[in-house]
């Protein structure tokens, strides 16, 4: 998982960003979904059989998501 916050310096959590992120990864085909106690992790739930190429391709796909 991935852990979501407003800043590095503060860690404050930000659950709407994590949300946020879930929702654009699963309409880029990733099962994604927010977790955690505060819901600011983004958990990534990947098939048992994931290689190199699909760490790769949910990579790109993330990238772009932050951009937005």
């Amino acid at each position: 998982g991935l852990e979501c916050v407003v800043d590095r310096e503060s860690r404050e959590p930000d659950r709407e960003r994590a949300v946020v992120l879930a929702n654009a990864l699963k309409d880029k085909g990733f099962l994604t979904s927010n977790a955690g106690a505060l819901g600011n992790v983004l958990k990534l739930r990947p098939p048992l059989v994931y290689g190199k190429e699909h760490a790769d391709l949910f990579l790109a796909a993330f990238e772009e998501c932050l951009a937005v």
